[in-house]
């Protein structure tokens, strides 16, 4: 498993709040981005699972997105990376990608 972890700082905290109600249903409902055409959308269908970590008072947040190999966090890479936060999301910080080397829960 691959991992990508974007940061974003410099959020209007009113504007973070409406993006991740919005990015929330819209990872709900399996329902791409309007903007998107055909091939985009089939590329986030390698994205397994969305972990999305905010500090809405101070403005920032992380998005980690798993994909099951490395070709497809590349593809979802590339198409991120297209991609920019609206005119208040905030500036992109940093972008990663990792192999997941421990995905474990404890029992406690």
């Amino acid at each position: 498993m691959y991992a990508r972890l974007t940061r974003f700082e410099g959020s209007d905290p009113e504007a973070l709040r409406r993006e991740l109600d919005q990015m929330g249903e819209q990872i709900r409902s399996g329902t791409p981005p309007s903007e998107m055409d055909e091939s985009q959308a089939a590329t986030l269908q390698a994205i397994k699972r969305v972990l999305v970590l905010a500090d809405v008072d101070k403005g920032s947040s992380a998005m980690i997105a798993f994909c099951d190999s490395e070709e497809d966090v590349r593809r979802v890479d590339q198409l991120f990376n297209q991609m920019s936060p609206g005119d208040q999301g905030g500036k992109r910080q940093s972008v990663d990608i990792y192999e997941v080397a421990i995905d474990e829960q404890t029992g406690g």
